[in-house]
C-alpha cells in the first residue's frame, strides 16, 4: 500500500516540478526517506518527543502564486529547461505576482460607488494646496480603489493651467518635484492645459489612475495652479468599496505607507 504523501513531499515535489524535473525522478525525490524524516522534523514542536505541531496551511495567495509560477516558468523557458533569452527567476516571479494581483482584483467585491468633488483654493502658484478627503472606516474588511480623476478651472486663460495628484499620505513637500511615479502613496495623476477662448474652458486635459491602487486610510488630493488670478481649482473623483480579506487589506496599508515604488516590489 503506497504512503500518504506528507506536506513536505508535497512541497518539494511542487519545487522540482516547476523545475522542469521529470515526472518520477521528483516522485521519487520527494518521497524519499530523507523527505519524510525532514517533515517529522517540522512537525514536532515542544521539549517532548513526540508531541506534534500543527502545520500551517497554505494561504490563498500563495495558492495562486504557485499556479501562475508554474504558468508564468512555462513561458520563460525552453524545453531543456533553461530560461529564454532576457529571462530570468526574478522576471518569471515578478510576473507571478503580477498576475496575483489581477486576479484577486477581478474576485474584490464591489460593495458600491462613491462620486467625490470639490475646489481647492490656491493662493500662491509657487506651492501646492492639499485637501483630506475622510475614507478610513476602521473596518479591516473593506478598502476604496480609485478609478477616474480629474481636475479643471473656469478661466480661459492660457497661463491658468493646473496640475493635481491623489495620494494615500499627505505630502511633505509640492514647491518642487510636484510628481514623484515612483512613490507608492501616489496613486493618480492629471493636469489640464488651457489654450481655450471660452468659459468654461475644456483646455487639454491628462489623466493616469494606477489600476493596482488600494486606499485602505483616508485620501490626499493636492492641487497647483500657474495662475493666482484663477484660484480655485476643482477636481472630480470616482471610486469603488471593495470588500476584501484582511491579509490583503494589511498588503494595501503596507504599500500605502511605502514611499520608493522604484526600489520595491
Amino acid at each position: 500500500m503506497a504512503k500518504k504523501p506528507c506536506a513536505t513531499c508535497m512541497a518539494i515535489n511542487a519545487v522540482l516540478r516547476a523545475a522542469k524535473v521529470p515526472a518520477p525522478v521528483a516522485k521519487a525525490v520527494s518521497n524519499s526517506p530523507a523527505a519524510r524524516r525532514a517533515d517529522q522534523k517540522i512537525r514536532r514542536g515542544g521539549k517532548r518527543i513526540g508531541q506534534v505541531r500543527t502545520v500551517r496551511k497554505a494561504s490563498e495567495y500563495q495558492k495562486k502564486l504557485q499556479k501562475h509560477l508554474r504558468i508564468e516558468r512555462d513561458k520563460a523557458t525552453k524545453k531543456d529547461g533553461s530560461f529564454r533569452k532576457g529571462m530570468n527567476q526574478a522576471k518569471v516571479m515578478a510576473r507571478a505576482h503580477k498576475c496575483v494581483k489581477r486576479e484577486i482584483e477581478k474576485e474584490m467585491k464591489v460593495i458600491r460607488t462613491y462620486t467625490c468633488r470639490g475646489a481647492i483654493l490656491c493662493t500662491s502658484a509657487s506651492t501646492g494646496f492639499t485637501e483630506r478627503i475622510y475614507l478610513d472606516d476602521m473596518n479591516p474588511k473593506t478598502a476604496f480603489r480609485i478609478t477616474r480623476f480629474r481636475i479643471g478651472n473656469d478661466v480661459a486663460n492660457s497661463g491658468s493651467d493646473c496640475i493635481g495628484k491623489l495620494s494615500t499620505r499627505e505630502p511633505t513637500d509640492t514647491s518642487d518635484a510636484f510628481w514623484d511615479w515612483g512613490d507608492n502613496s501616489e496613486i493618480a495623476w492629471a493636469s489640464l492645459q488651457q489654450n481655450a477662448t471660452v468659459t468654461p474652458a475644456p483646455g487639454e486635459p491628462f489623466n493616469l489612475v494606477d489600476r493596482d491602487n488600494l486606499v485602505c486610510g483616508d485620501l490626499f488630493v493636492t492641487v497647483r495652479t500657474r495662475d493666482i488670478n484663477s484660484p480655485e481649482v476643482f477636481y472630480y473623483i470616482e471610486m469603488e468599496q471593495v470588500q476584501l480579506d484582511e491579509w490583503r487589506h494589511v498588503i494595501g496599508q503596507i504599500s500605502n505607507l511605502s514611499q520608493s515604488g522604484s526600489t520595491g516590489a
